[in-house]
C-alpha cells in the first residue's frame, strides 16, 4: 500500500476594508492625487461632501478642471491598475447573482476581495491615492434605477481601502 502526500499553498484574500458609500440621484465624484469630492454641481450652493475625510458638508470647488471625473460613464469590463514598488496591482470587478463583487489581485494572486453589497452596475474602477493615508484605494462608481417615487437613476460611490498588509 502506497500513501502520498500533496501540499497545497493556500491563502485566503484580506477582506478590503470599506471607507466611504455615498449615494444620491445626480451625484458625481471627481478626484485627484489624496482627494476624492462628491457632489451636486447643479444644485444651488453646489453642496458636496470629502467622503474620505468627513461627513461635514462642502462647497464643491468651482474649478473642478483640474481634478479627474468619476464613473461619468460606465465601461463593459470596468478595472484599474497601479504600480506599487515592482508589484502590478489590478481592482476588477466580477458580477455575482446578488451583485457585483470587487477584487484585488497582485500579479494573478486574488489578494483581496468585498461585496458592493448592491446589485448595481459598476460604471468605473479606479486604484488610486484617494485621501491623505498612505495607500492606494479602491473607487467604485456605480448606477441602479431607484425603485418606488417615480424612480431615476441613483448614482453611487463605495471606497475601499487596500490593507497595508497588502502592500
Amino acid at each position: 500500500m502506497t500513501f502520498g502526500a500533496l501540499a497545497l499553498s493556500a491563502r485566503a484574500a484580506a477582506p478590503l476594508l470599506p471607507a466611504a458609500d455615498v449615494a444620491d440621484v445626480g451625484l458625481r465624484a471627481w478626484w485627484r492625487k489624496g482627494e476624492l469630492v462628491v457632489g451636486l454641481p447643479d444644485q444651488p450652493g453646489r453642496p458636496g461632501l470629502r467622503p474620505l475625510e468627513s461627513l461635514a458638508p462642502i462647497i464643491l470647488p468651482d474649478d473642478l478642471d483640474a481634478w479627474a471625473a468619476v464613473g461619468e460613464s460606465c465601461v463593459t469590463r470596468p478595472e484599474s491598475r497601479l504600480t506599487v514598488g515592482t508589484r502590478e496591482l489590478t481592482a476588477r470587478v466580477m458580477a455575482s447573482a446578488k451583485g457585483p463583487v470587487i477584487q484585488l489581485l497582485d500579479g494573478d494572486q486574488l489578494v483581496g476581495v468585498n461585496a458592493l453589497g448592491r446589485p448595481a452596475l459598476v460604471c468605473e474602477v479606479l486604484l488610486v491615492d484617494a485621501d491623505a493615508l498612505p495607500g492606494p484605494e479602491v473607487v467604485v462608481a456605480w448606477r441602479m434605477e431607484r425603485a418606488g417615487d417615480g424612480g431615476g437613476e441613483l448614482r453611487g460611490y463605495t471606497v475601499w481601502r487596500v490593507p497595508e498588509s497588502l502592500l
